[in-house]
């Protein structure tokens, strides 16, 4: 789906979300919750998460808390979309200017 990757929470609704990944469990999937880690790692099915037990539902609790990053209480490394994409060119400079670097 093109809202994958957006902050619009949309669920399949309590029937259809056993067997469709919907955004909604693609934004759990990004939640820094332990519980969530490794979770809804499928792209338009359901079906191996339920199988694997890694199908995580949406529900309105888990909406209301949802927090997204790798860990509770780390710092965002791309706080924002600029950074997100100019960090990793920038550590790529850093790098490439250190090994040309006389010794």
């Amino acid at each position: 789906s093109p809202l994958r990757h957006t902050h619009i929470w949309l669920s399949y609704g309590p029937i259809l979300n056993y067997f469709l990944i919907s955004p909604a469990h693609h934004q759990i999937h990004h939640s820094a919750r332990p519980e969530h880690r490794n979770c809804n790692m499928g792209i338009i099915f359901a079906l191996w998460d339920w199988m694997f037990g890694t199908l995580v539902l949406p529900t309105e609790e888990i909406r209301t808390n949802l927090i997204f990053g790798i860990k509770l209480g780390e710092p965002q490394r791309h706080p924002t979309l600029i950074r997100a994409y100019f960090e990793p060119l920038e550590s790529m400079f850093k790098v490439l200017k250190r090994s040309l670097k006389p010794a």
